[in-house]
């Protein structure tokens, strides 16, 4: 089974389903040991498949406390694994930047958990920024990206570290370096918590 890949056919989710009823391991152990980007990953197949006949059998009863309690243990796990990377990355991003005074970039909207996680744990002297790009007009997209609100910051010369909670396409992320290497920024650097599936 390659699990390593980001794509997953419908036979390696059957497999990795069976194994976690079978087993009766946490959804975040599930994951780890599938090497999933994210237990939610599992939740969505759970959902998808539950009423699958070969995998009805082997949910364990009563289902709806079974899930529950192993979902509750899964999310704090997954919540502590979080923290612990977050905590990591603030250690080395505060050795990168030091003596740096980086401008500290977050797209908006869905970074800002994120950021304010991770500002916490950046430990040096910096400015927090935001700007906010869109490829959509009303509810349709136009495919082409632009800025709907730019930096209040001048980031000529500047050291700056884009935030971004998840990496998706990368068309964005691709649109903002560009933008901000146009404005004479002295360096670009990205940090991502997660990858899409």
């Amino acid at each position: 089974m390659s699990t390593k890949h980001q794509f997953y056919s419908e036979e390696d989710r059957l497999s990795i389903l069976r194994d976690y009823y079978s087993s009766g391991m946490s959804m975040y152990a599930c994951a780890q040991k599938y090497h999933l980007s994210t237990s939610s990953l599992l939740f969505k197949w759970k959902r998808m498949y539950e009423s699958h006949p070969e995998l009805v059998s082997l949910r364990p009863e009563p289902i709806e406390e079974d899930m529950a309690n192993r979902d509750k243990e899964s999310y704090k796990e997954e919540n502590a694994e979080l923290k612990k990377r977050i905590k990591e990355l603030g250690e080395i991003l505060t050795a990168e930047y030091a003596d740096k005074n980086p401008i500290i970039v977050g797209v908006l909207k869905g970074v800002v958990i994120f950021y304010a996680d991770m500002i916490r744990e950046i430990k040096v002297p910096c400015q927090m920024d935001f700007m906010w790009i869109s490829s959509y007009s009303g509810t349709h997209s136009t495919g082409n990206m632009m800025v709907r609100q730019d930096l209040s910051a001048d980031v000529k010369d500047r050291h700056v570290l884009i935030l971004e909670d998840i990496f998706d396409t990368g068309n964005s992320l691709d649109f903002t370096v560009k933008h901000l290497a146009s404005r004479g920024a002295a360096s670009i650097k990205i940090c991502t918590l997660l990858d899409k599936p």
